[in-house]
């Protein structure tokens, strides 16, 4: 990791091979039967907007696409989530062992995974730990979820109860920022530990040994440091050249010292290339200095790992974000690409897609 291009994947919105039936649904689920229709934002009865938009992106579009990605230079593919969860950015797991049957099955992964590595990629996961979802066969909170096992909305002797806080069991608990459908795991729970980290068969190992070669974490300045020092020893263990870039948009320094992460997504420069070439607030000079300065937080081997990248599913596309200004777009990525570590390009920047926040 740290050479070639690494490319993200939002998988919904990337490529569609399979058609939608006569009433518009994939996988039980509605999608847009015009690819390049308006993505819709309807709030649900509570007045939410639950991303329930769907396109119906698949796995087999992704493996159509490897030889475009691979004429593109791109040697590290990093999807945004992909096991089965109710929204369509999936960040909501419903089950860690099941890849989403909207956009395929285990089998297509591992097929995925296969061709990907003939020609010299990697596959990268998103690995959601901090919270599951509110719909998941481990919280099952509107019961809709058909599982044996009772989730830990529905019972209190639930095998699942201890993996989150309830305050008033079963309406009240823990949630990430407040989102009711995200309930906060409690990851210092021995049964959630041996179940994501360390039983033989743990979601960690069962992924890497279907072809994955990292994990991207997700949220991960707000997971413990015990967790993931556990978490780096028995994903070291099972695959020493596998990589670990955590999601935190700040100083990560703590999280990099050989115990926890390889590196970290490196929000710190994006935001100095939006204030460049975006905001104005940073001249050249300037730019220089914020640059130097990133590069004295964490050692040369940090630096040499880290996950530059100039926009994500979390923010405002950069062509945007410069007016669509081509030329600054593209001055950008000459800083991307030169910069020390591994530039990251979100889907459709190299066809200049925008895209609001």
């Amino acid at each position: 990791f740290g050479e070639g291009i690494t490319y993200q994947i939002f998988p919904d919105r990337f490529r569609r091979l399979c058609i939608p039936d006569p009433e518009g649904m994939i996988g039980g689920r509605r999608v847009h039967t015009g690819w390049y229709e308006e993505p819709d934002y309807l709030p649900d009865e509570n007045g939410e907007v639950r991303n329930r938009d769907f396109f119906g992106g698949d796995l087999k579009g992704v493996m159509e696409k490897l030889p475009y990605l691979h004429d593109l230079g791109v040697e590290t593919i990093y999807f945004c989530p992909i096991f089965e969860a109710p929204e369509n950015h999936r960040y909501g797991t419903g089950d860690y062992e099941k890849i989403d049957p909207m956009l395929g099955t285990n089998e297509d992964f591992q097929a995925l995974c296969q061709e990907a590595h003939a020609m010299g990629m990697r596959i990268m996961l998103d690995g959601v730990f901090n919270h599951t979802g509110f719909v998941s066969r481990y919280f099952n909170g509107d019961g809709s979820y058909e599982t044996q096992v009772p989730g830990a909305a529905q019972s209190p002797d639930s095998p699942y109860c201890k993996w989150y806080n309830f305050i008033h069991w079963p309406d009240q608990y823990d949630s990430w920022w407040g989102i009711y459908s995200l309930p906060a795991v409690n990851e210092s729970e021995p049964s959630y530990m041996d179940y994501i980290i360390r039983d033989k068969e743990s979601i960690i190992r069962r992924w890497l040994r279907a072809g994955a070669d990292g994990w991207r974490l997700d949220v991960s300045d707000e997971v413990s440091h015990d967790f993931w020092r556990k978490f780096r020893a028995a994903v070291k263990a099972e695959n020493g050249a596998c990589v670990i870039i955590g999601e935190n948009w700040h100083d990560a320094n703590p999280y990099l010292r050989g115990d926890q992460y390889d590196s970290i997504m490196n929000y710190a420069f994006t935001k100095a290339c939006l204030d460049a070439f975006a905001f104005g607030t940073l001249d050249a000079s300037g730019f220089a200095e914020k640059l130097n300065e990133l590069l004295m937080r964490n050692t040369d081997t940090v630096n040499g790992m880290m996950l530059n990248l100039l926009d994500s599913h979390d923010t405002h596309r950069f062509l945007t974000q410069v007016g669509g200004d081509i030329q600054k777009l593209g001055c950008a990525l000459a800083v991307l690409y030169l910069f020390v570590g591994a530039p990251c390009i979100y889907y459709g920047t190299e066809i200049g897609m925008e895209g609001g926040y």
